[in-house]
């Protein structure tokens, strides 16, 4: 059986994994003044420009929304913390029943009270930073089948594994190739709540967090999504 492993946008160049998201304020700052100066050098030849900046401007007016803005990929960070609030090691020995406990408790009804924009809780905070992170790769490398190839060998063997994979609808998902992001698989766990949703029949649903975006999916849609379903 022919194995290929997927591709990641995140590659073993991106390490160190923990970043200060602070150490970027001197340089974002820099990069402004320096604006600023080319700002000032270009203001003559701007001044030929006026109605077309003015059409492109309200072009863009009509089509903004909360999430405009340049695309970034998302990078691990040592989460933003409130001065004086001590950080809580749920990767102690001990620890382990107090997380699952926290876990289990919704966030959904609770006031926000982390000032780092990625977590709702103190507990998800703590726990991105002392288990996710602890971890060294953060996430596995994936590998998926090649099914085509494996179709195209005609081997009977292989044609009965594929059969038996489609038979307990996992053929789709063990097939399953796509690019990924450590940094928002370290988010999706730490957030991660396993719930229900009163306001469609108490369905059992899951909620997570990425990149400070609230987000919701029932099982049955996610079963779908991944084609577990028949």
């Amino acid at each position: 059986m022919d194995i290929n492993e997927s591709s990641g946008n995140d590659t073993e160049e991106d390490a160190p994994y923990l970043r200060d998201p602070r150490d970027d304020e001197d340089t974002e700052t820099d990069a402004d003044a320096g604006a600023d100066d080319d700002d000032d050098d270009d203001d003559d030849d701007d001044d030929d420009d006026d109605d077309d900046s003015s059409d492109e401007s309200e072009e863009s007016a009509a089509g903004s929304s909360d999430l405009e803005g340049p695309v970034v990929t998302p990078a691990i960070q040592i989460p933003v913390r409130q001065a004086g609030v001590e950080i809580v090691s749920y990767y102690n020995t001990g620890m382990t029943a107090a997380a699952r406990l926290l876990r289990r408790q919704s966030p959904l009804d609770v006031p926000k009270d982390t000032v780092d924009y990625r977590f709702h809780t103190r507990f998800q905070q703590d726990f991105y930073q002392t288990v996710i992170l602890a971890k060294a790769g953060i996430a596995s490398e994936a590998q998926w089948v090649d099914w085509t190839h494996m179709a195209n060998l005609g081997h009977e063997i292989c044609d009965e594994v594929a059969q038996m994979c489609e038979d307990r609808y996992i053929k789709d998902i063990m097939g399953f190739q796509h690019d990924w992001n450590k940094e928002v698989i370290a988010q999706f766990y730490a957030t991660v709540y396993f719930g229900h949703d009163p306001e469609n029949g108490n369905e059992r649903t899951i909620y997570w967090m990425i990149e400070g975006h609230h987000y919701q999916c029932s099982y049955i849609s996610f079963c779908r999504y991944l084609r577990l379903d028949d």
